[in-house]
């Protein structure tokens, strides 16, 4: 079941939000990118965020890997 909320992000994107990732290994750790470069990361099931401090030019999908 997917579930639609708005996210909280502490900047606003430079574009539209593109593409979230929800870790199949832990599901509090999320990332959203929007379509030019900002990309955020949520450690608490997307209830807060922060922007990472690296942007890109574009991102056109998000994965998240173990370490």
């Amino acid at each position: 079941m997917v579930r639609s909320r708005d996210l909280s992000l502490p900047t606003s994107p430079n574009s539209a939000m593109w593409v979230v990732d929800i870790s199949s290994f832990d599901g509090r750790l999320a990332y959203a990118g929007s379509r030019y470069g900002h990309l955020y990361c949520s450690d608490d099931g997307g209830d807060s965020w922060n922007k990472l401090w690296r942007e890109f030019s574009e991102i056109s999908s998000v994965l998240s890997i173990p370490k």
